[in-house]
C-alpha cells in the first residue's frame, strides 16, 4: 500500500463522506486491521510502528494513539481487544487494547530467526534467518532438507548467495560477510566487509560482487591484489529504496521501492555502469519479488526476468536490457504482499506472505494462468524450486519440502 494514504469504505451501500485517515506524511503502510467491537483501526507503518485510529464516526476518523513496536512491523491484527504485531526478525508482540489510546504490552515472542531468503546450491540449501543467522541444509535425493549447521551473524541476515564454495551473507546493520562453506557442516568465516548501507541483496557479475540495500548506493566489489579481501571499485547512487537484486542475462537487476527498475552492466571497456529505467508502463508498478530464467537450448541468449508487484506478475524479455519487453500479459493474482518468486521449467512459484503459495503455468515463458493455490500454516517469506521439487521458508519454521502440484493436500 506504500504511502498512498488510507480511506474508509462502507459495505452496506450507504454513502460515506470524504474520510482520508490523517496519517503523517511518509507513512509506508504494511498492514491494516480493525477491531469492530472497539471501533478501532490499527495501521502498521514500516518505519515507525502502529497507528491507532478511532473510526466510531467513519466520516471523521481520528488518530488517537501510536505504538513503537521496537522493530519493523510486517503485519498487524486487531480483534477482541488484542493486537498482535509481527516484526520480522524480532518475532511478534501482543498488546492489550482495553485502553484504546494506550495499548499495554503483554508479551513478546521471538523465535530463533525469521526466514528471509532461500538459496539452493548443489546438494544443499541455505536460509537467511534474520537474527538467527544463516541455516545450512543438506538436501537428500528426494528433496528432504536436514539442517546441519548455522552461520552466526552480527546483524540481521536478509539474503545469502553461494558461489564456488563461498557464502556471501547480506546483513542489515552488519555489512557483508563471506564464509567458506566447502564443508557445509563446518562453515568458516573468511572476512567481514564493512559497508555503510543496510545490505539487503548480493549478486555476482563476472568477477565482481554487487550489493544493494536501502537508501545507500549500489556497490561494486572485487578481490584485492592479495586474491582474498574485497574492495569497492565503484558505487552508484540511484533513486528509490533498493529492495531486491538478481542477475539476469549480462546484468544485475535492482528493484527500488517507489521507483522501479534499474540494472548494472559492464560497458565495452569492461567497466560497470548503472542504467536507470524507473517504472515500466504496462509492466511493473512496484517491484517486490524477482526470479530469472537465463534460458537454455533454443532460448539461450534470451533471458527472462519475472517481477511481482502488489497485484500481478509479469515476464520481461531482457535480451536488450535498455528496452525490456513485456511477454504476454501481466497476470493478476490478487496477492497483497509477494515476498519471493522461483521459476522451474514451465512453473512459476509465487510466495505470498499472508496466504500461501501460488503456482502459475508458463506458456512460451510467459505467465498464463494460476494452476493452484497452496495454503501454508505460517506466513511465507521465501520459496525455491528445482527439478520439480519445491521448498518453502515459512517464517520462523525450518525449511521444508512441499508437494505443490494441483490437487495435492492443501493445494486447490
Amino acid at each position: 500500500m506504500g504511502n498512498l494514504g488510507l480511506g474508509i469504505a462502507r459495505t452496506d451501500g450507504a454513502a460515506v463522506l470524504p474520510n482520508l485517515v490523517p496519517l503523517p506524511a511518509g507513512v509506508h503502510i504494511r498492514g491494516v486491521s480493525v477491531d469492530p467491537a472497539l471501533n478501532l483501526l490499527c495501521v502498521a507503518d514500516y518505519a515507525s510502528g502502529v497507528f491507532l485510529v478511532d473510526v466510531t464516526t467513519p466520516e471523521a476518523p481520528a488518530v488517537i494513539g501510536h505504538v513503537d513496536v521496537a522493530g519493523t512491523p510486517v503485519h498487524v491484527s486487531c480483534a477482541e481487544k488484542r493486537m498482535v504485531v509481527t516484526r520480522g526478525a524480532r518475532g511478534f508482540a501482543v498488546y492489550d487494547l482495553t485502553d484504546r489510546a494506550q495499548p499495554r504490552l503483554t508479551g513478546e515472542f521471538a523465535p530463533t530467526g525469521f526466514s528471509h531468503f532461500v538459496e539452493l546450491f548443489p546438494g544443499h540449501a541455505a536460509v537467511a534467518k534474520g537474527s538467527g543467522g544463516v541455516d545450512l541444509y543438506e538436501v537428500a535425493a528426494d528433496g528432504t532438507p536436514t539442517r546441519v549447521a548455522n552461520i552466526p551473524t552480527r546483524g540481521t541476515a536478509q539474503h545469502v548467495m553461494v558461489r564456488d564454495g563461498r557464502a556471501y551473507v547480506s546483513e542489515v546493520t552488519g555489512g557483508l560477510t563471506e564464509w567458506d562453506v566447502s564443508d557445509v557442516r563446518a562453515p568458516k568465516l573468511v572476512q567481514n566487509f564493512e559497508i555503510e548501507q543496510h545490505v539487503r541483496r548480493t549478486e555476482t557479475l563476472g568477477d565482481r560482487v554487487i550489493t544493494v540495500g536501502g537508501e545507500g548506493p549500489v556497490s561494486v566489489l572485487r578481490r584485492a591484489d592479495d586474491g582474498l579481501h574485497l574492495e569497492r571499485t565503484h558505487y552508484f547512487n540511484r533513486p528509490g529504496y533498493a529492495w531486491r537484486a538478481i542477475r539476469a542475462g549480462d546484468g544485475v537487476w535492482v528493484a527500488a521501492l517507489h521507483h522501479g527498475l534499474g540494472y548494472v552492466r559492464f560497458n565495452a571497456a569492461g567497466r560497470p555502469e548503472w542504467h536507470d529505467l524507473g517504472q515500466l508502463k504496462d509492466g511493473v508498478d512496484e517491484p517486490l519479488g524477482f526470479a530469472a530464467d537465463d534460458g537454455v537450448g533454443a532460448n539461450a541468449g534470451h533471458p527472462v526476468l519475472y517481477v511481482a508487484d502488489l497485484g500481478a506478475v509479469a515476464a520481461l524479455d531482457v535480451s536488450d536490457p535498455s528496452d525490456p519487453r513485456v511477454m504476454g500479459r501481466r497476470l493478476r493474482l490478487g496477492i497483497s504482499y509477494p515476498v519471493g518468486l522461483a521459476v522451474d521449467g514451465d512453473r512459476l512459484y509465487v510466495a505470498n506472505h499472508e496466504k500461501g503459495l501460488w503456482v502459475v503455468e508458463l506458456v512460451d515463458r510467459a505467465p498464463k494462468r494460476v494452476l493452484a493455490r497452496c495454503a501454508t500454516a505460517a506466513p511465507l517469506m521465501a520459496v525455491a524450486a528445482r527439478g520439480g521439487q519445491v521448498w518453502i521458508a515459512p517464517g520462523s519454521e525450518p525449511l521444508r519440502l512441499i508437494d505443490a502440484r494441483p490437487g495435492a493436500p492443501g493445494c486447490s
